[in-house]
C-alpha cells in the first residue's frame, strides 16, 4: 500500500474522501442559497404590476394558461378544450 502525507489511500478511503468532499459542497452551496434567501424578505410594493381584466367573469369555467403574444393579443387554455 502506497501511503501519502494524509495516510493510507487504498480504494475505500478515496471513495470514502471524494463522498465527504461532494456533500461538504452540497452542504456549503445549499446553505448560501438559504442565505440569499432570508436577506430578501421586505414585501415588494403593491403598485408593481397593474391587473387587467380580459374575460367576464364566468367565461372560463377551468382555465389553465395564457400566452400574450407581441401584438398583444392574447390567447387562453382552458382544460376542456
Amino acid at each position: 500500500m502506497r501511503k501519502s502525507v494524509f495516510g493510507v489511500h487504498d480504494k475505500t478511503t478515496l471513495l470514502f474522501n471524494l463522498l465527504f468532499l461532494g456533500l461538504l459542497m452540497i452542504l456549503v452551496s445549499c446553505n448560501q442559497k438559504k442565505s440569499a434567501a432570508v436577506a430578501d424578505t421586505k414585501k415588494p410594493d403593491d403598485n408593481r404590476f397593474t391587473p387587467v381584466v380580459l374575460t367576464a367573469q364566468g367565461d372560463f369555467d377551468e382555465p389553465l394558461n395564457f400566452e400574450v403574444l407581441k401584438n398583444g393579443k392574447v390567447f387562453i387554455n382552458e382544460r376542456k378544450g
